[in-house]
């Protein structure tokens, strides 16, 4: 998980990452790429954010809480990729 932590690191430093409001709003335009989501997330806001990327064809991953809590001094329960570069580099590192 240390090289997924490092992508998103990165891409959070780039500006590549939706967070907070503009995480749902992100899935909606179809800007999202890959949305992540804290496995302590709380249930409502995890059905929410499973259903807008269902309905809007958009990957999601629930991770482990450490994984968001690394990328920034915030605590973060879900973020969403914004560069499909970076989704698809997390996707392949997370398989492997």
């Amino acid at each position: 998980m240390n090289k997924v932590t490092n992508l998103i690191q990165l891409a959070y430093r780039a500006g590549k990452v939706a967070k907070g409001d503009s995480l749902l709003v992100s899935i909606q335009k179809s800007q999202a790429k890959l949305v992540l989501v804290s496995s302590l997330c709380g249930q409502n806001r995890m059905k929410k954010i499973q259903d807008k990327c269902t309905y809007y064809n958009v990957p999601y991953r629930v991770v482990e809480p450490s994984v968001l809590d690394d990328v920034s001094y915030k605590k973060m329960s879900a973020i969403a990729i914004v560069d499909s570069g970076f989704a698809k580099a997390i996707i392949e590192k997370m398989k492997g």
